[in-house]
């Protein structure tokens, strides 16, 4: 059977790949979100739906070696470490590492959404409005009375 520090730096090795590859597909959405390109974001997020749940199935791996070695919070680990071998610390370095990147990303895509989201909602609401205008009706949905002879352009 393997010991402890090899299962650790497994579970957290291959944690921080998928972390890896959610960060991927992370930046691949922002580039979408800053292009206004939605046909890729519906893909993207049925990947990243996949994605998490593979992460969250993996994580259960790390979670339970921690659990049975009693490092059940933040501040046991960060007493624990220090005392760790090379490898359980870099393991540990790397797998917060790309935890950190792939939440600031996330972070960075949210915000963006909700900016773009809200940008959108603006314009829509103007294309309405100038369309409600220039079709002679009020907001109301009365037929507006025109200004002027009530003739258009380009009518004789």
């Amino acid at each position: 059977m393997q010991s402890f520090d090899a299962r650790f730096v497994a579970a957290c090795d291959a944690e921080r790949a998928l972390l890896e590859r959610l960060a991927s597909l992370l930046a691949d959405e922002q580039r979408a979100l800053l292009r206004l390109d939605g046909a890729p974001l519906i893909a993207i997020a049925r990947d990243k739906e996949a994605l998490l749940a593979e992460l969250a199935e993996q994580g259960k791996e790390r979670r339970l070696l921690c659990r049975d070695a009693a490092l059940t919070t933040p501040d046991d680990i960060a007493r624990w470490l220090p005392a760790q071998d090379a490898a359980v610390r870099d393991a540990w370095l790397r797998l917060e590492t790309a935890l950190m990147r792939a939440r600031t990303l996330n972070d960075a895509n949210a915000q963006t959404s909700r900016e773009r989201a809200t940008m959108a909602e603006s314009l829509l609401s103007e294309i309405r409005d100038t369309l409600r205008r220039e079709a002679g009706y009020d907001r109301s949905g009365a037929q507006a009375t025109p200004a002027g002879s009530g003739r258009k352009l380009g009518s004789a």
